[in-house]
């Protein structure tokens, strides 16, 4: 039996924030998505709207992203990633409207937490780190993908490289 949630599941509110629309706008199918720190997220998540982004993305999900969800209308993704129903639900209730789910879960595990990630209107997106699973993902129905590679064109894995949404 998985422990207690820190947050009551009858409280969460489904996401009225649409990522994959936000994202669409990227040129060449590719959206720069900017990550803001959690200290002072609600300036820096305004500061960004203010400046014409169209989605925002946070390491974590915490009661910083919470804040900055407070402070804006903005769809926000969580780079934290997914891996259970529980990582879905938490990621909502500190207001994420898109998740990663983790490539290291079988694809049923994976299905089974994309699954509870849309009972929350969120959007649940593939992690990406080689051309091959960009096909993979593509193959499967994804409608966006998060790249992380030094390059998104020639799509060579680089761990220390920021994480890239393509739509």
């Amino acid at each position: 039996m998985s422990p207690p949630s820190p947050f009551d599941v009858a409280t969460l509110v489904p996401s009225n924030r649409d990522l994959l629309q936000a994202v669409r706008t990227g040129r060449k199918g590719l959206a720069l998505v900017p990550c803001i720190a959690a200290e002072e997220a609600s300036r820096e998540a305004l500061r960004m709207a203010e400046s014409g982004v169209t989605a925002i993305a946070m390491r974590e999900a915490s009661p910083a992203m919470a804040e900055a969800a407070r402070a804006i209308r903005l769809p926000i993704l969580s780079l934290q990633l997914v891996a259970t129903r529980e990582d879905a639900l938490a990621a909502r209730a500190f207001g994420a409207d898109a998740v990663i789910l983790d490539p290291t879960r079988t694809d049923a595990e994976r299905e089974t937490t994309a699954s509870d990630a849309r009972s929350t209107r969120m959007v649940a997106l593939h992690l990406a780190r080689t051309r091959a699973e960009v096909e993979q993902a593509v193959s499967r129905g994804a409608k966006a993908i998060v790249v992380q590679a030094a390059d998104a064109k020639g799509l060579r894995p680089d761990p220390e490289v920021q994480l890239n949404l393509t739509a």
